[in-house]
């Protein structure tokens, strides 16, 4: 999954090479750059439908497209490039923030004129996940949890935890082994509240999600939720669906 999702990033900042819009920065744009503007990501979801084996060729296709009055919403598809056959879709939420205040910025006209050539207006290429998330209690005997301190490696560019090489890997890691060993992740939503920088201790929580049937595999899975804490507020909430492995 990981790996996956760089190749999503990648193709982000490629597509906005190939549109003329990064002067200097991470993807930012002529305008973004003046201003000292940065890309945020607050929700992040992807759906695997079926993982590419060693050696397959995939095509991989990526837009953007205006999400609300200050969102941006980036859609990818990964195909077979031989059968055509849908392996993976995912859909990923922006917004602008100062990287000096570290404030969230308004999408203004000037910012707009950079960007809206480029922009599609297409519905999402996956249905949104609009579970309800709820706060995980850090002393509740439900919540299995681990402590781990954050570190440089787990910084990128814009100087707080990557969502992808930390938060992701953290989730992977928290899962059952049991459930690793015999499932395979076919679903993650990503929420992230608030961004974390280094030296930081965290607490990393998850829970089973109970379904009607008290926690049994339902059609969808398995599925966990999971959070991260810091002792002054809550970073992440997470939810993953894990599927059984073909016999």
């Amino acid at each position: 999954m990981v790996s996956i999702i760089n190749q999503l990033q990648e193709s982000a900042i490629n597509h906005f090479k190939s549109c003329g819009l990064v002067e200097t920065g991470y993807a930012s744009t002529r305008e973004m750059d003046k201003r000292g503007l940065i890309w945020v990501v607050h929700k992040l979801q992807v759906v695997v439908d079926l993982y590419p084996s060693w050696n397959d060729i995939v095509q991989l296709s990526t837009w953007v497209c205006v999400c609300g009055k200050n969102n941006f919403r980036r859609d990818w598809i990964i195909h077979d490039s031989k059968t055509g056959e849908v392996l993976i879709r995912a859909i990923c939420f922006y917004a602008l923030m100062n990287k000096d205040t570290r404030k969230l910025s308004n999408v203004d006209d000037e910012i707009m004129a950079d960007i809206t050539p480029f922009l599609s207006n297409c519905d999402p290429i996956v249905k949104e996940d609009n579970s309800i998330l709820r706060k995980l209690d850090v002393n509740s005997k439900d919540c299995i949890g681990s402590h781990l301190v954050t570190k440089s490696c787990d910084l990128d560019l814009n100087q707080h935890v990557s969502h992808i090489i930390s938060y992701i890997n953290w989730i992977l890691e928290s899962a059952p082994p049991m459930v690793v060993k015999n499932h395979w992740l076919s679903a993650i939503t990503i929420k992230y509240r608030k961004e974390c920088g280094i030296d930081r201790k965290l607490k990393s929580l998850y829970v089973p999600i109970r379904d009607d049937n008290n926690g049994d595999e339902s059609e969808e899975g398995i599925k966990f939720q999971h959070a991260f804490f810091t002792d002054e507020c809550e970073l992440v909430r997470a939810r993953t669906v894990w599927k059984p492995k073909p016999t």
